[in-house]
């Protein structure tokens, strides 16, 4: 299995890794990815040391959709 074109196009935006990318560009990115797939299975760890739920809440929706 090769690597998405998408993420390999979000690590050149990036300088090749120099820079970390905006969330909008990660979420993008993985929605892209998750496309491929007929099942996809996503596992959140560490839910109980998040400071931000409604930013984590709407995070998971913007992916589910």
């Amino acid at each position: 299995m090769s690597t998405p074109d998408s993420l390999e196009n979000i690590y050149s935006l990036c300088q090749d890794g120099a820079q970390q990318p905006t969330m909008d560009a990660l979420v993008a990115t993985l929605q892209d990815i998750v496309q491929t797939f007929h099942h996809t299975y996503i596992i959140v760890d560490a839910l109980d040391e998040c400071s931000d739920r409604e930013a984590l809440l709407s995070f998971i929706e913007e992916i589910v959709k």
